[in-house]
């Protein structure tokens, strides 16, 4: 744990602690905050020394101490599951980077799933627009329709922070100037969001709340007062962990996190197991369940040759410009290739793109296209992926492209360490060094192999689900005791909405189906077991050396669901000295027909 963290987290804890009386019922309005917005970069210079320790009263050594010391406050708030009644209604905060496509969302019931809107209500035709197309997925609740007159309350506030600030006038972060106006600023809207959360929870039933985060104001005191009520909240992971500070602490009472990497990053900073749910994010199911732009007309749209090589650069708002710059013009120099740069959306938005349309106007094999332009049409097309730190990455493996990751040499000041670290053969910091990786790999058949094999590997551990939309609606089932997904399912557009094209488990759709699995075909669920199917029996490949005897490749695991493979009876272990037999079997499949039901 480094400096900075260690005497961050403290700090918030301190502030917690030391503004703990100026609350709502039981929620102290300083554990509401957005807390690394009140530091100016001064202090977030000063924060990553040693000396500034001696400072605080809270001393945060290591990462397991992390969620504890946030948990002595959230036991105060939460109260235990209140078992609504099967009249409640699940409750889904849209926006606010819950990210889930519409063609899932048209998946969940009606009648028991309930959208709220909890910004104030502008007068502009895309919004008004917007409210309408939710409204035809159920019924929507406008956050203004219980919201009040709270100047009285506001005022109060404002008398107990002031007093705090005269009574910490010697303290260096809370007299300082910049974090008083920031914390003056929020407050208003604290207060309005609780009131009106506190007055909606009043009037209608919900069983349970389902937030894109919580480190925002809307999502975070919508969970809040949802886990005061003892009403379950579902926190889904929007992207994967960058910056430590945009996904910690843990407040919602689970946390559907993408893999096991998460739920070892969280168990690691002191979130208890049963908090954290490993399901995935359903709008990453759109790689397999929807079409995308087909190759010719991605070709023709973009008038762009189809005889070359396609790479794509995804950029974000913390790239080094001439890094890239230099990447991209060396890259370019290689005549069989296309290189495609679509920057993000924020950072098309705050930094531009100047640089980038400067490249594109410069060399005709570099072409940039609008932020707005769909992500998994281009990703679908394209032949290689670079990314230096983004969800991008992950997305393009669960494509099966082979990506290229173009780093820093340091993200200690975001996180403890890098999300692709495990890829490290496939990543540099030398943009001239992966140019060199690129060309290398378009001419190198075994580095193809190579970096394929490495990606699966990689997906068992961060990705280890297809259908990650059934499974948040099974952990809805167990948590609310409702089946939140639409009971008439026979229509085979809305299995299309669930089911990729390419995996046949879909038991969990239909109340029963049949599977057709041919002797010698390989698969796994989410766990590290791969088996081969034999006689309509399961058969453990107890090794890699095994594995490989076998002819497996990773490419040809089939991946199913965990309910799936316990359905499957039992066979016998694969090991040397049956290994001769199930050779054979592998190059001689029969199809054996399952049955499964729910």
């Amino acid at each position: 744990m480094n400096t900075f963290f260690k005497n961050y987290w403290s700090l918030f804890i301190d502030f917690i602690k030391d503004f703990q009386d100026v609350k709502f019922k039981e929620i102290p309005l300083s554990i509401l905050s957005v807390f690394h917005f009140y530091l100016d970069d001064d202090f977030k210079r000063r924060i990553g020394e040693e000396s500034f320790g001696n400072i605080l009263k809270t001393k945060i050594q290591y990462e397991n101490q992390m969620q504890p010391n946030f948990d002595v406050f959230l036991s105060k708030i939460n109260k235990k599951n209140s078992g609504m009644s099967h009249s409640s209604k699940i409750l889904i905060i849209d926006g606010d980077l819950l990210r889930f496509p519409e063609a899932y969302l048209q998946t969940f019931d009606k009648r028991k799933t309930e959208y709220m809107f909890p910004a104030k209500m502008k007068k502009s035709k895309t919004w008004y627009d917007y409210v309408q197309n939710l409204k035809k997925l159920g019924k929507v609740h406008m956050l203004d329709d219980y919201r009040e007159d709270n100047n009285k309350l506001i005022n109060q506030y404002l008398t107990q922070i002031n007093s705090l600030f005269v009574k910490y006038k010697d303290h260096p972060v809370y007299s300082n100037k910049y974090f008083q106006n920031k914390f003056l600023e929020e407050m208003p809207l604290m207060v309005d969001l609780l009131v009106a959360y506190e007055n909606f929870f009043s009037k209608v039933l919900i069983s349970c709340v389902i937030v894109g985060n919580t480190q925002s104001l809307f999502s975070r005191i919508l969970t809040l007062i949802a886990n005061s009520k003892g009403i379950p909240t579902i926190c889904m992971q929007h992207g994967i962990i960058g910056n430590e500070l945009g996904y910690f602490p843990v407040f919602s009472s689970k946390h559907a996190v993408c893999g096991y990497y998460e739920k070892e990053w969280y168990l690691k900073r002191g979130v208890p197991s049963q908090s954290i749910e490993i399901i995935g994010h359903p709008r990453f199911d759109e790689i397999f369940t929807k079409k995308h732009m087909p190759k010719r007309k991605f070709i023709q749209k973009l008038g762009i040759s189809s005889k070359k090589k396609l790479v794509f650069v995804a950029t974000n708002i913390n790239r080094d410009i001439n890094v890239w710059s230099t990447f991209i013009r060396e890259l370019q120099k290689n005549p069989s290739i296309t290189i495609i740069i679509k920057p993000h959306h924020t950072e098309e938005r705050r930094i531009g793109t100047k640089d980038f349309k400067k490249l594109s106007a410069k060399y005709p094999s570099v072409k940039l296209v609008p932020a707005a332009t769909n992500l998994y049409d281009i990703i679908a097309n394209v032949d290689i992926v670079v990314q230096e730190y983004s969800t991008v990455g992950l997305e393009a493996m669960l494509f099966d492209k082979p990506v290229f990751h173009l780093r820093k040499k340091d993200y200690s000041y975001l996180n403890d360490r890098y999300y692709y670290d495990q890829l490290a053969e496939f990543s540099h910091d030398d943009p001239l060094v992966a140019v060199k990786m690129i060309n290398h790999f378009l001419e190198d058949i075994h580095l193809q192999t190579a970096i394929k094999i490495k990606q699966k590997q990689f997906l068992s551990f961060v990705y280890p689900q297809t259908l990650s939309g059934i499974k948040l609606h099974d952990l809805l089932h167990k948590i609310t005791g409702q089946k939140s997904m639409l009971t008439n399912v026979t229509d085979d557009n809305v299995v299309k909405k669930l089911i990729p094209t390419n995996v046949t488990d879909n038991t969990e759709v239909k109340e029963s189906m049949q599977i057709n699995f041919p002797d010698g075909t390989i698969v796994k669920g989410t766990g590290y077991h791969i088996y081969l199917i034999h006689k309509g029996e399961k058969c453990h490949i107890t090794s890699p050396e095994m594995f490989k005897k076998l002819g497996c490749k990773a490419k040809g695991v089939k991946i199913i669901s965990n309910k799936m493979l316990e359905n499957i009876p039992n066979g016998p272990n694969i090991s040397p000295d049956n290994l001769s037999t199930f050779i054979k079997i592998k190059k001689q499949k029969k199809s054996i027909m399952f049955f499964f039901s729910n």
